[in-house]
């Protein structure tokens, strides 16, 4: 188990300290309330369920606008995998995180649907698009991720970067290199962002589960 919330911010500034008489931080399990993962488990279905329905209708609204299909399938997704960490590891609700991974996950549908087409456009070799997108597109959107996570929970964004950045980076190299090839390699253009949609949301699973 890592820090509580309160105390991981304290020492993202440098001002946590253990408290005296204390070798270590104890951690203690509390039973989450029924109340509670009642409410969590109705979330999780409604946000399932309209992100099944933006992925099936999803031809649909990418024939109406390509960057708001975008927006939407990846903010959909984005928020059904902070919905899922709060019900399997968390077991608490957080509205405030919810609403900041819908709101990463517009932001980073609209990111992705610009760089792919940009590679898609004017690199003919699918070889050369995994490289420029793992050698230019990963780093920047980790950049754009941590830099907009720690503005939205008011931690100073350069000393996030500086403890972060590059940890995630090299985090993220076991699986968006695999991922980049199949987007570029197997899929057609438009659904390239659904794909990395579900790839993120297995992704924020996978490492939510690691870091309990």
């Amino acid at each position: 188990m890592g820090l509580v919330d309160g105390q991981a911010k304290d020492f993202e500034k440098g001002e946590f300290t253990l408290p005296k008489g204390h070798s270590r931080q104890r951690s203690v399990w509390q039973q989450p309330q029924k109340g509670t993962i009642v409410a969590l488990l109705a979330l999780v279905v409604v946000q399932g369920t309209i992100a099944a329905c933006c992925m099936i209708f999803y031809d649909r609204l990418y024939q109406v606008s390509t960057e708001g299909a975008a927006a939407l399938v990846s903010c959909s997704l984005a928020g059904l995998s902070q919905g899922l960490l709060q019900l399997f590891v968390t077991q608490k609700l957080v509205v405030s995180k919810l609403v900041k991974f819908y709101v990463w996950g517009a932001i980073s549908g609209v990111w992705t649907k610009f760089w792919t087409d940009q590679l898609s456009t004017k690199i003919m070799v699918p070889g050369f698009r995994v490289f420029w997108d793992q050698a230019i597109g990963t780093p920047i959107s980790m950049f754009l991720f941590i830099s907009y996570s720690a503005y939205w929970d008011g931690i100073n964004v350069d000393r996030y970067l500086n403890m972060n950045y590059w940890k995630t980076l090299r985090a993220s190299y076991v699986i968006w290199p695999a991922s980049s090839a199949v987007c570029f390699c197997l899929l057609p253009l438009e659904m390239i962002v659904p794909f990395n949609g579900m790839v993120n949301l297995i992704w924020t699973m996978i490492l939510g589960f690691l870091n309990d």
